[in-house]
């Protein structure tokens, strides 16, 4: 695992991820198609079985004005997803496509967990990163977000990671 952000301890970061994990598992937000879609991707782990599709809906500004999850997918997939809807109402394209390359370069441990340091929900998938065979289970859904708003419709995948 790479090192913790500041103010937070690895059995800090360990807790997070337990309660942010399950209670995103088992009540996942936005778990839907957004309303109003303007984008759509779908990302697929043949390795794992995870599938699953993110829309959403861009205001007139380019902000994500709506966004939702579907699919059938392991608890950390399903919790990455539910979180990254969580943070990316509200953002523009730039904003959430830099944060997407963030946290995929957090957890692959290309960069460290500073850049997330203002994102409680994101920073408890630190624990994550020391696990390389759930690290495409996390990034997944990040992924199928990065294609939706490239304008493609391509399912993704997190083959050869």
């Amino acid at each position: 695992m790479s090192k913790p952000s500041a103010g937070l301890s690895i059995a800090d970061l360990r807790a997070l991820y337990q309660a942010v994990i399950l209670d995103h598992n088992r009540n996942p937000r936005n778990r839907r198609r957004a309303e109003g879609e303007t984008a759509r991707a779908r990302g697929f782990n043949a390795l794992c079985g995870d599938d699953v599709s993110v829309s959403l809906a861009l205001d007139a500004e380019g902000c994500v004005a709506d966004i939702g999850f579907e699919g059938k997918a392991c608890a950390i997939c399903t919790a990455s997803a539910s979180c990254l809807t969580e943070v990316a109402k509200g953002l523009d394209v730039a904003a959430l496509t830099a944060l997407a390359a963030r946290f995929e370069g957090a957890i692959r441990g290309a960069s460290g967990w500073e850049a997330l340091a203002a994102n409680e929900l994101l920073q408890a998938f630190a624990p994550v990163s020391g696990f390389p065979s759930r690290i495409k289970c996390a990034i997944l859904p990040w992924r199928a977000l990065t294609e939706a708003l490239s304008g493609s419709e391509q399912t993704v995948t997190t083959e050869g990671l």
